[in-house]
């Protein structure tokens, strides 16, 4: 299965989406993720926005996948699951800001213990995506 490269421009509803969910995340109980190794508010979200183009990116090629997930995990209930998934299907979203691809090149960072490299995955495919937040556009 080939999934083309394009880019996605996301709509002022989906940016607010997105800070919505960063809010959240990183509201007054910020230790609540510092234990898994800190965020800065611009990763939580960039890896939002990084989903909400997947969806639409995969709608449009004709996958039934789910809508993202913005659910906030509490301490300890941290998930491998696929961001987004259709009936056969799994896709795990990695984000990157765009101002970071220009410091350090094109990288996505998976933890570990990240079922994704330890297991044999079948069906579970990587989408590695890069977040221009100046211009709400995602590579």
């Amino acid at each position: 299965m080939s999934i083309k490269q394009e880019i996605v421009k996301l709509t002022a509803y989906d940016r607010k989406r997105a800070e919505n969910f960063a809010d959240l995340r990183c509201g007054e109980d910020q230790g609540l993720y510092q234990k898994r190794g800190g965020f800065k508010r611009d990763d939580v979200l960039c890896g939002a926005l990084g989903e909400i183009a997947a969806y639409k990116m995969l709608r449009d090629q004709g996958f039934k996948v789910n809508k993202p997930d913005f659910t906030i995990h509490t301490k300890g209930k941290k998930s491998y699951g696929a961001d987004l998934q259709d009936e056969t299907k799994s896709f795990h979203v990695k984000s990157q800001t765009l101002s970071s691809e220009k410091k350090y090149g094109s990288s996505w960072l998976l933890q570990r213990t990240d079922p994704l490299l330890n297991k044999d995955q079948k069906s579970h495919y990587v989408i590695p995506s890069t977040v221009d937040l100046d211009n709400n556009t995602v590579k």
